[in-house]
Formats: C-alpha cells, sequence, structure tokens
C-alpha cells in the first residue's frame, strides 16, 4: 500500500490509474490504514535530517543515457520540500555537483515534490540542465530553483528529455 501511495503520490500524480485505485482499495479493506496513514507516509519520507539528504538523494538516483548524453534526475516525494530547499540548498547543490562530477554526467537534477502544496521544485545550478529543463517543461529558473504548479514525476520527465535530446 505504501509503495503505490509514494507512486501515484497519493493519487494525485498524472501517472495514477484505475488498477491503482482498486489495489489500493483491496489493500486497505485488508490492512484498515487509518486514515491519516498517507500524510504520516510522506511526514516520514520528508525527515531528511543530517545525512539522510544524501543518501535519498543517492538513492534514488536514475541516470539515463540517450543521443550520446548521459543525466541522472534524483526525486523527493515529501512534504516541506520550501524548507528543506531554503535551508539546505548548498548542500543539495554540492551533493549533485559531486554526483555529475563523478559520474561524468552532461546534466543533473533535483526533483523535490511537496505533496502538500501540489508542487514540484526542480534544483540544479548547471546551466545546462537549467535550459534543457527550462525547455521541455516550460518553467522559468529563479537562482537555482524554478518551480512547476503541478505534480510531475521523473518517469513523466524522462520521455520529454528523450524526445529534447534525440531531435
Amino acid at each position: 500500500m505504501s509503495a503505490i501511495i509514494s507512486n501515484t503520490l497519493n493519487f494525485k500524480g498524472g501517472v495514477t490509474t484505475d488498477r491503482d485505485k482498486k489495489v489500493a482499495e483491496y489493500l486497505n479493506n485488508i490492512a484498515k490504514l487509518p486514515d491519516n496513514f498517507s500524510k504520516e507516509l510522506f511526514e516520514a519520507k520528508s525527515d531528511l535530517s543530517g545525512e539522510k539528504l544524501s543518501k535519498t538523494i543517492l538513492g534514488d538516483l536514475a541516470t539515463y543515457d540517450i543521443a550520446n548524453k548521459k543525466f541522472s534526475i534524483a526525486q523527493i516525494e515529501m512534504i516541506g520540500a520550501e524548507e528543506l530547499i531554503k535551508n539546505r540548498l548548498d548542500e543539495i547543490l554540492d551533493i549533485l555537483n559531486k554526483t555529475k562530477k563523478e559520474n561524468n554526467l552532461d546534466f543533473i537534477f533535483l526533483s523535490a515534490i511537496d505533496l502538500e502544496k501540489e508542487k514540484v521544485y526542480i534544483i540544479t545550478d548547471d546551466e545546462n540542465t537549467k535550459e534543457l529543463v527550462k525547455k521541455i517543461l516550460q518553467i522559468d529558473f529563479i537562482g537555482n530553483i524554478a518551480i512547476k504548479d503541478e505534480l510531475i514525476m521523473r518517469k513523466q520527465i524522462s520521455p520529454l528529455l528523450k524526445k529534447e535530446l534525440e531531435k
């Protein structure tokens, strides 16, 4: 049940299917989860104190090779993304830049999905990545952060990147 809730952004993501809803209903009839289960799940996932931030970013990093370009997208689904960014932006950028260098990447960014605000914060200080993301998601960066006022997941972003890079 937790996997379905996370993978569908608590049934708010554009990737949510009727099958997801039916399976979740079936599982919940067995598990009898409390009404606030999804909120508690995302609150637990939102604790990125200390080294949890780096472990979470690196642990969920997806890397793609397309059109002779190599890019990585990290994704965090959480509550309180704006606060995390405000307090730890430099650390996030350090993690991304170190990963980019170590893995010889052309592009890298973090997609921080805030479920309460229903926004996605795209974070990078790489200018080439900014231009690419700006083009495919129709968003502008202010400094090293761009905000998409809708929930969009990495599995929806990567095909857009693929299409753009293969032009």
